[in-house]
């Protein structure tokens, strides 16, 4: 959506989720709407699981003056992450929450993998390396247990 005026709207991908909060700024201010290429559809609906269930969940809020900008996809210029992170290929997310903590969200994923899995997700980051955020991520385990990774 692109308003009369050149300025770029925000493009709304769930009930309460924009295209803006799964894309770094340049790569939006690039792509526009078609940033939604880069973004599959199951990190949004996984996002728009864990603000059903915990209320306001964060990505990135670059978009609002945030400064999270790296917290869903990142291209391959960026010098935030591995090289080869899951983030790289826009499958992975790391979730911020403002009404529970890192620990209960972390919990609930481990003790309701079976909901989470129904969403694609097959990995968590260990919170004791990532205390502000959980980092989810959609790739191939090859399993159907979830994996705990550390970074």
């Amino acid at each position: 959506m692109y308003s009369h005026g050149g300025k770029r709207d925000k493009m709304k991908v769930s009930s309460n989720f924009i295209l803006q909060e799964f894309v770094p700024k340049e790569i939006y201010s690039k792509w526009g709407e078609k940033s939604i290429w880069f973004v599959p559809k199951r990190n949004i609906l996984l996002a728009q699981f864990f603000r059903d269930r915990f209320g306001h969940t964060t990505v990135n809020d670059w978009h609002n003056g945030g400064q999270y900008n790296y917290s869903g996809f990142r291209p391959p210029e960026c010098k935030v992450g591995a090289e080869l992170s899951q983030h790289r290929f826009c499958n992975a997310d790391d979730f911020k929450f403002s009404k529970v903590t890192i620990q209960e969200v972390y919990e609930d994923v481990i003790k309701n993998f079976d909901l989470y899995s129904k969403y694609g997700l097959t990995t968590i980051e260990n919170i004791t390396a990532t205390l502000t955020w959980l980092h989810c991520d959609f790739r191939n385990t090859n399993q159907k247990e979830l994996l705990i990774i550390n970074p």
